[in-house]
């Protein structure tokens, strides 16, 4: 059995599309694939915070009351707390800049690799 040349080449045109619609495809899966896995991985993030906000909200006003209760005045077991919150925030905003951005950098380019492996 000999193929005609116009047909070899016509088939040859038809295979090469279909590798050229698989790959496409392929590149599609993979960029759906890394996606999810972002979002599940942000979605799990979200989750962890509010866990340890709801975590630090409860611990605060159970220590503003321990405080409070300590030093005969609720109100200021809860100033002390805020007082510590507050100390806190000052802490972070002087120092914490430069080592959340160095922790979210190398954790994002730490998955932008893994991500180039699947």
């Amino acid at each position: 059995m000999e193929i005609n040349e116009p047909d070899g080449l016509k088939q040859l045109f038809n295979n090469l599309k279909t590798y050229a619609e698989m790959r496409i495809r392929l590149a599609k899966l993979k960029a759906v694939n890394i996606l999810t896995i972002g979002v599940s991985k942000l979605v799990l993030s979200l989750v962890m915070v509010i866990i340890v906000l709801l975590f630090a909200a409860f611990t605060g006003i159970a220590t503003a009351l321990f405080l409070g209760e300590h030093y005969n005045s609720l109100s200021l077991g809860f100033l002390i707390v805020s007082g510590l919150y507050l100390l806190m925030g000052i802490l972070l905003a002087l120092f914490g800049k430069a080592l959340i951005r160095s922790l979210i950098v190398n954790k994002l380019i730490k998955e932008l690799l893994e991500s180039k492996k699947v």
